[in-house]
C-alpha cells in the first residue's frame, strides 16, 4: 500500500499520464480491498474514476500499453456503479454500448463484456 501511494505521488510529481495514474490508483483499491478496508477501497475508487474521466476526455495514452477508450468507459461505468452512483454509471456504460460495444474495431470479447456487465447491473438496479 504504501509503495502504491509512493508511485502516486512520484507520478503526480512526473506528471504521468491519467490512465497510468489510474492504473496505480486501481491497484491500490484492489489492495484495500483484500485488506477489508472499504473507506479506502472507495476514496482510491473516486481517484481512479476522476484519472480514467481525465484520460477518456484528453484521450487517453497512446502507445502500445495504452488503454483503450473503451476499456476507460467501461471502467468508468463499473467505478460509478461501485461507488453507488448509478446516473453515472448509466451515463457511461450508455455510452459504451452506444460507441464501442458495436464498433466493428472493438474486439468482441471487450463488446461482449460491456454488453453483459450492462445487463447485470440494470438487472440489480431494477430490483432495488
Amino acid at each position: 500500500i504504501e509503495t502504491y501511494k509512493m508511485a502516486i505521488l512520484s507520478g503526480r510529481t512526473i506528471d504521468l499520464n491519467a490512465s497510468a495514474m489510474a492504473g496505480i490508483c486501481m491497484r491500490l483499491c484492489w489492495l484495500y480491498r483484500g485488506s477489508g478496508n472499504i473507506e479506502e477501497e472507495k476514496r482510491f475508487m473516486k481517484v481512479a474514476a476522476d484519472f480514467y474521466e481525465k484520460a477518456y476526455e484528453i484521450g487517453g495514452a497512446y502507445g502500445e500499453d495504452a488503454v483503450k477508450p473503451e476499456i476507460i468507459v467501461y471502467l468508468l461505468g463499473e467505478l460509478s456503479f461501485r461507488l453507488g452512483n448509478n446516473k453515472d454509471a448509466t451515463k457511461w456504460f450508455s455510452l459504451a454500448i452506444s460507441k464501442y460495444a458495436c464498433d466493428p474495431n472493438v474486439k468482441r470479447k471487450t463488446a461482449d463484456m460491456i454488453r453483459d456487465r450492462w445487463l447485470d447491473i440494470k438487472d440489480q438496479v431494477k430490483g432495488e
